[in-house]
């Protein structure tokens, strides 16, 4: 079944741009997260995420990967009618988050 409506809802600063990528082989999308501010702001604070997965039914757990990290994080991920939640406490420069379904 098709998504209506975005897949995904992002809730940060206007400088914080977003992608989706969509890997149905690997039953998985990638968001990826660029903080186009970073010389002023080092840091974008937290980031509020909905995802709603292409079957509607996804992982609740996401790993988030940033060069600006030691190591990847598994960020908690809650589901209801409207999608899977998470948040991301803050971005420097670059993050993704792998999102299964």
């Amino acid at each position: 079944a098709a998504r209506e409506g975005n897949p995904v809802d992002v809730d940060g600063p206007d400088f914080l741009v977003v992608n989706l990528v969509s890997q149905p082989s690997k039953r998985q999308e990638i968001l990826h997260l660029i903080n186009y501010n970073a010389r002023l702001k080092r840091s974008t604070g937290t980031v509020k995420v909905l995802w709603r997965p292409p079957n509607g039914k996804g992982n609740s757990q996401v790993q988030l990967l940033s060069p600006d990290a030691a190591a990847p994080e598994l960020l908690t991920a809650n589901a209801d009618a409207a999608g899977i939640s998470f948040t991301i406490p803050a971005i420097r420069t670059y993050s993704m988050a792998v999102l299964k379904y």
